[in-house]
């Protein structure tokens, strides 16, 4: 065997790409998450701080958070929403109080991730060359680095549901299962693997009825526990005012089917019908079906076609690649039609593990696969660092973003922040000297001349205007987008004599509306 061939057979699958490329991502999610002092990135902030708050009411369980924001006002909220990951992090943020403890308990996850999927394939397949395709795609994996680093429950509880289904794997069943019905402490859609796993369960242990029936039935038992024990918690917690999300789903369904008495006051009328909106991860959007999973993925899948035909024309459907997809699907399709309306990326996360073991699978039936996963690894290794380098911009506040808040700054001597807003889609909302309120859009588009837009804000004390330009669209192409400055809005203040430009860089313009304007 020459140089050449020794490199590419041996080398690059199970040497390098096995483990270097997960070491390289695990580097760079715990530099990114460690170079900011705070969460940023939406909902964590939420999340972080609801784990702060936590942490002060040991033993005791809570559901709110709060913080005070730099344009001096409290900004908080509670629901009765699963706080297992919330709860964990608290003990761990008593011992050692910071921000990056919380950044090391979040990436425990990911680790938890890729070592579960490392040993899943390694368990089913057997094969160097699975095991390795497995590795190279899910820690690269745009969606599963973003919420790696962000404070999100999507990826611990997707973590938690493929180390459950290893020990499936493995029959380990009452672990396994356990670990399965708990993870719908992390995260609520965690109960729709139950499927996938009476599925598993039922094909390892159909020769042996008794023992089948048993752990299918714990199963659905151990699920409905924790699911009423949280019912119970969350029941008490908010004196009886308030359910889970899941069982007030049950109900709608009841009530919709006439077998439970609806009794609650009708709606009222909507006298016209509201725009669908979108929100960061929509997949509804054709673009993030790219950005958050990633063109490895995709190319992979597309490649491994070839391999899934051949088993098909085999008729070798209980082989682990098939039972991996099937377990997959049995997520992906119900959370699709549960979620249809609100299709974000991270709820259909617990299922894309399994889809990629098939992938990994079949791909090795390529006729040139080693030159493949030569490209395959750089697409991968080009879009981790793409998607690194966004997370950093979204975690730090960046020179563009400094120079908006060091000017509105300058304006707290005319304009009373505690009075006085500013019109903004803003991620990074609680570090502007000004609060930026977003709620009235809808009305703000409505609004056909530069007087009517002025006087609307103005009536809502509104003395700012904040556009970032990469928002900035025609409302036809991005009518999901609730983040959209639509390009007549920008152009009418450009032309208008209502509002003086203050500031303007490759980022952000702000606009004032002029106090004296007639």
């Amino acid at each position: 065997m020459n140089l050449k061939d020794f490199f590419l057979k041996q080398i690059l699958p199970v040497k390098i790409l096995t483990f270097a490329v997960p070491a390289m991502v695990l580097i760079g999610i715990l530099y990114v998450g460690l170079s900011s002092s705070c969460p940023m990135i939406g909902d964590e902030t939420a999340h972080y701080y609801q784990l702060v708050n936590q942490s002060g009411k040991l033993p005791d369980i809570s559901f709110g958070w709060s913080l005070i924001t730099d344009y001096g006002k409290e900004r908080s909220g509670i629901g009765p929403h699963v706080i297992g990951w919330h709860y964990l992090g608290a003990v761990l943020y008593k011992m050692f109080p910071g921000f990056m403890t919380v950044q090391f308990y979040h990436l425990f996850f990911f680790c938890l991730l890729l070592v579960s999927s490392f040993l899943t394939a390694k368990h089913l397949f057997n094969s160097p060359e699975v095991t390795c395709n497995t590795l190279l795609l899910v820690s690269t994996l745009p969606a599963a680095i973003l919420f790696g680093t962000a404070f999100y429950q999507d990826l611990p509880a997707t973590a938690l549901i493929v180390t459950a289904f290893y020990l499936l794997f493995k029959r380990l069943y009452l672990p396994g299962i356990l670990l399965a019905a708990a993870t719908f402490f992390f995260k609520e859609n965690s109960v729709l693997m139950l499927p996938g796993m009476c599925f598993l369960i039922f094909l390892q242990e159909r020769r042996k009825p008794l023992q089948c029936s048993v752990w299918i039935l714990t199963s659905i038992f151990l699920t409905v526990t924790c699911i009423i024990i949280f019912d119970v918690a969350v029941f008490k917690y908010f004196e009886g005012k308030c359910h889970n999300i899941l069982v007030d789903k049950v109900l709608d369904i009841l009530r919709g089917l006439n077998i439970i008495e609806d009794t609650r006051p009708p709606m009222p009328a909507q006298t016209e019908a509201l725009p669908p909106i979108a929100y960061p991860g929509d997949l509804r959007i054709p673009a993030n079906w790219i950005i958050y999973l990633g063109g490895a993925v995709w190319l992979a899948a597309a490649a491994s076609v070839f391999g899934l035909w051949r088993e098909i024309k085999n008729r070798k459907f209980e082989q682990p690649a098939f039972i991996c997809a099937f377990i997959g699907l049995s997520f992906l399709i119900p959370s699709y039609v549960i979620g249809r309306n609100t299709p974000d990326v991270r709820y259909f996360l617990p299922g894309i593990p399994f889809m990629i073991f098939a992938v990994a699978c079949w791909l090795v039936s390529f006729k040139d696969y080693r030159k493949l996963l030569w490209v395959i690894a750089i697409v991968a290794i080009v879009q981790s660092g793409a998607v690194l380098s966004k997370i950093y911009e979204l975690r730090t506040l960046g020179p563009d973003l400094e120079q908006v808040i060091k000017t509105l700054s300058v304006k707290k001597s005319a304009y009373d922040n505690k009075k006085f807003k500013i019109f903004m889609y803003a991620e990074k909302w609680r570090f502007l000297p000004y609060e930026p309120v977003w709620s009235i859009s809808v009305d703000v588009w409505k609004a056909k001349t530069d007087r009517q837009i002025y006087d609307l804000l103005r009536n809502n004390n509104f003395a700012f205007i904040g556009i970032e330009k990469s928002k900035i669209a025609s409302m036809v192409s991005s009518n999901l987008d609730i983040r959209v400055y639509p390009a007549k809005f920008v152009d009418l203040l450009a032309n208008s004599d209502l509002f003086s430009k203050v500031c303007e860089n490759q980022t952000y313009i702000i606009y004032e509306l002029k106090p004296d304007a007639q």
